[in-house]
């Protein structure tokens, strides 16, 4: 394989993003220290900033930036071995391998397909409906696969928009931004292990212990869900399909397919059957002191046993290790900056700022640090470095902490630039939305849910007294 095969090609565009990779940093390293800005504390946003540009430009890989990052931390002496790999020690990189392996086994028995292509037949009718039925699907896709169904849409949205033949249009993108958003917006709902599991890991670190069951986690955020209807029904209403026939010919293109498929057989039954199993274990397990993380940890060997017979070989080695790497590697900025003391300066900043407040409009501030924050950081970042600082900023100002943790969530889904969500990147890859078509969509959904948070789900958290 040629060097050009393995690296973008040099030229002004690339030269740009290491120009930026590279200054800014520098320029991070020449401000002054005074109080509680160490000289640590600076030399770890500048490591820390040069990585994200790297993530934000795709200059280096995500495996190669997640294994660079922890080193280059242990190399500058920011932090021993204990503390840049201490996320290795918790119940995350287990919960992601055995969260995948079970994704993979039900892609893999062709359940989770024949779910989908059912969806969107029974919702599928007018544009609206089939914007509506793939919503549906996604929400769906994530109560069984959780985090994985992000890469099942990627695959889904993608050829549905081939299948309709529509090209790189505007009808492509409400596809495929429908498709984005029901997964994505899905996990402000439903527990997802990786974000939990991450916030957690960041309180605790401060010595604010968290824990939430997934019915309790679902019952404090529902609300959610309607703002993702809500979200189609705005978006269908201001741009109108560009090709009339659109609606039907997706309708009989699903009818088709589903067609094709054989009757369930003994296999795909078992599959199905595995997960709904996982599902009650999620509801119950609390009940009986078991976590979600090692739930999704350990019950997908039981697709190996005998009797099953589920999981297959490809389905162990198709886990995607490059995204467990880039956990932990968020997870090891996490466990730095608060060892560093970045959470108390943070505090000490916020709480002058934010007293005199009352409860609902500490909360509304929490969540436009977030959106702020979402230019710099990564959300998974993001969600292990602040979530302990903002905890405390909240019980110092005697604000329950859980609305603080769940508005800086909901925060990270607020986004102008698909470079701000590496999901949303993902999504973009295959080619099928214009970068001005998303923007359109996702300014308009930002203030959508800065309106739905504000009138909605801030007066609900307090409603349920989380607030």
């Amino acid at each position: 394989m040629s060097n050009e095969a393995r690296q973008p090609a040099w030229n002004k565009t690339l030269a740009i993003k290491w120009f930026i990779t590279i200054f800014i940093p520098l320029i991070i390293l020449m401000t002054p220290t005074s109080g509680g800005y160490t000289k640590e504390i600076r030399l770890f946003l500048a490591i820390t900033v040069c990585a994200v540009f790297l993530m934000a430009f795709e200059t280096l890989s995500t495996m190669m930036i997640s294994l660079l990052l922890p080193g280059a931390y242990l190399l500058t002496g920011l932090g021993q071995s204990s503390i840049v790999f201490s996320g290795w020690l918790t119940s995350t990189p287990y919960m992601l391998v055995g969260a995948f392996i079970f994704a993979n086994v039900l892609d893999e028995s062709g359940v989770l397909k024949r779910l989908t292509y059912w969806c969107m037949i029974k919702l599928g009718g007018n544009y609206r409906r089939m914007l509506m039925a793939l919503m549906t699907t996604g929400i769906l896709l994530t109560f069984i696969a959780n985090s994985a169904s992000t890469m099942i849409m990627i695959v889904f949205c993608y050829a549905i928009c081939k299948a309709l033949e529509i090209g790189q249009t505007r009808d492509a993108a409400m596809i495929t931004c429908v498709g984005a958003s029901s997964v994505m917006i899905a996990g402000l709902a439903i527990y997802i292990p990786l974000h939990i599991s991450l916030i957690q890991g960041g309180m605790n670190v401060v010595g604010i212990p968290w824990t939430v069951s997934y019915i309790t986690y679902f019952l404090q955020n529902w609300p959610q869900l309607i703002y993702a209807y809500l979200l189609v029904i705005v978006w269908s209403f201001l741009f109108k399909p560009q090709s009339p026939t659109l609606a039907q010919r997706g309708k009989t293109y699903f009818e088709s397919e589903y067609a094709q498929f054989d009757k369930m057989s003994l296999h795909a039954k078992k599959a199905l059957y595995f997960a709904l199993a996982l599902m009650a274990l999620l509801i119950v397990g609390p009940i009986f002191g078991m976590e979600a993380a090692w739930i999704f940890a350990l019950f997908p060997a039981v697709a190996y046993l005998p009797f099953m017979n589920l999981g297959s070989q490809s389905a162990i080695r198709n886990v995607n290790f490059e995204l467990i790497f880039f956990v932990m590697g968020c997870l090891s900025m996490g466990s730095v900056s608060t060892n560093l003391g970045i959470g108390t300066l943070i505090s000490q900043s916020l709480s002058p700022l934010l007293s005199g407040l009352n409860a609902y409009f500490v909360i509304m501030a929490v969540y436009l640090l977030g959106i702020i924050a979402n230019f710099i950081l990564t959300p998974l970042a993001y969600m292990a470095a602040f979530s302990g600082p903002i905890a405390e900023v909240a019980i110092h100002l005697g604000v329950n902490p859980i609305g603080a943790i769940y508005a800086l969530l909901s925060s990270t889904e607020q986004i102008l630039l698909p470079y701000e969500y590496p999901a949303y990147m993902m999504f973009l890859a295959f080619g099928m939305v214009k970068l001005s078509d998303f923007m359109k969509l996702f300014s308009i959904r930002m203030v959508l849910a800065l309106i739905f948070t504000a009138v909605i789900m801030i007066p609900y958290w307090m409603f349920i007294g989380i607030v």
